[in-house]
């Protein structure tokens, strides 16, 4: 019998510590102003108009939209906005963001157009507040070193934003250095987030689990709405009442489906 209650308070223990490593931050007020909100991945793109473009972003503001958009910093110290680390799939050509100046990458066009890839800067002028933005920091492998070029951006702009990042070590950057900006933790089904070796691996399980959640301390989850199945996010949205955005609903029958069932969502046309 004495084995028995060993086994339990073991298994007591274990829970408890998983509860400590997915729990988010407590919701605060300063999220409130982002409920509800509908969030044009990319921009609104799609026929003829690149994703993360600025005609992308200037038709989302058009029509009311929410941004969710990405950065990279360039070798030369610019924050620029691409989902990619390598420009092959939008422009065509090879280049790595992070290995490239600014001026290089600007000889470059967005799927064969006359659409540069833009300065984030340029981008947060376009907006103006107008719309709410959801900043995705981008990172080489576990890089935190864009974060104080990106606050130095967002310090000066006038406008509703949070961020978010895949990147554990991002969102906890903030926590530490800028508590008053709400941040947020990105998460899917991650089989490995490198190389295939058994840290990269634990890693991506942790993410996928939000057991990074500990030393980050999220605002709010972003979670593929493909696995919101996984228990820690059932946990983290029933026990600890983390705002949930969820990404990226393709299609008015999908949106449809999620419509005011969480805090917000992350579309495509």
């Amino acid at each position: 019998m004495a084995y028995v209650y060993t086994i339990i308070i073991i298994l007591i223990i274990l829970f408890v510590l998983y509860l400590y490593l997915i729990a988010p931050k407590k919701s605060s007020q300063a999220i409130e102003k982002f409920r509800n909100v509908h969030l044009a991945h990319r921009g609104l793109h799609g026929d003829g108009v690149p994703e993360n473009s600025m005609k992308a972003f200037s038709l989302a503001v058009e029509s009311g939209f929410g941004i969710e958009l990405d950065v990279h910093k360039t070798l030369d110290d610019k924050v620029v906005v691409i989902h990619d680390s390598n420009t092959m799939r939008v422009c065509g050509v090879e280049k790595m963001i992070e290995e490239s100046t600014y001026e290089e990458l600007c000889e470059l066009s967005l799927e064969n157009t006359e659409e540069k890839i833009p300065l984030f800067k340029d981008v947060l002028t376009l907006v103006n507040g107008k719309v709410p933005l959801l900043v995705e920091l981008k990172s080489k492998g576990s890089e935190i070193i864009s974060c104080p070029y990106v606050v130095e951006l967002l310090d000066s702009y006038n406008g509703d934003y949070c961020i978010e990042s895949f990147n554990p070590l991002i969102v906890a950057w903030f926590k530490k250095n800028r508590p008053d900006i709400v941040r947020g933790q990105l998460s899917s089904k991650i089989k490995t987030v490198g190389k295939d070796t058994f840290k990269d691996k634990l890693l991506g399980f942790m993410i996928t689990n939000l057991m990074t959640n500990f030393m980050a301390k999220p605002n709010f989850i972003a979670y593929d709405y493909r696995y919101i199945s996984n228990l820690s996010f059932k946990l983290c949205k029933t026990i600890f009442k983390a705002p949930i955005f969820l990404w990226t609903l393709k299609g008015k029958e999908v949106q449809d489906k999620f419509e005011g069932k969480y805090f917000g969502y992350i579309f495509e046309k």
